[in-house]
């Protein structure tokens, strides 16, 4: 069971144990009362990419894109090798064409010794569908620079700014 929740506050007891509040909806109190035990995960909830973050960094690669005489989907490619988020997998070798199909990017870095199996080591690049706030503005910064350097300039930093705070603006 999973419940989305806001923290309300804490308080500490004589013994200095800490309490804290959480908002649970009357539907889910319902269901948590059928449990005599249970475990609970706390996670910070971050805020994904907007649709307008998103309309501005399209805009952006396809200005560039027809500057550089290639595609925006190529150039994205390449943005997010150089200003994404990435992870390192070991996979077999018979896995890396399933792998490399669930990634935007994904570059072979060779082979590796894990146990007594010999694995490829891969960096894998995550689309940008996937980022939280921080990550994004990080990936837009990186296409901002390279699109002033092709003399591209469709984002202020005024835009960029309210862009990457969520809010609405026409661009």
């Amino acid at each position: 069971m999973k419940i989305n929740s806001n923290y309300t506050g804490t308080f500490s007891d004589k013994t200095g144990k800490h309490f804290f509040y959480l908002e649970v909806p009357v539907s889910a109190m319902d269901e948590l009362n059928k449990f005599k035990e249970c475990t609970v995960e706390i996670k910070r909830r971050t805020k994904k990419r907007t649709y307008t973050q998103n309309s501005a960094l399209w805009a952006l690669l396809s200005e560039m894109a027809f500057k550089l005489n290639t595609t925006d989907t190529e150039l994205y490619t390449e943005m997010l090798i150089r200003y994404g988020v990435s992870d390192f997998l070991v996979v077999k070798p018979e896995a890396i064409d399933m792998v490399k199909r669930q990634f935007k990017a994904c570059e072979d870095l060779g082979e590796v010794k894990v146990n007594d199996s010999i694995g490829r080591q891969l960096k894998v690049y995550h689309g940008s569908s996937t980022y939280d706030k921080q990550q994004f503005a990080r990936l837009l910064d990186g296409i901002i620079s390279e699109a002033k350097e092709v003399n591209v300039y469709l984002i202020t930093d005024a835009i960029r700014n309210s862009v990457i705070n969520n809010m609405e603006v026409k661009i």
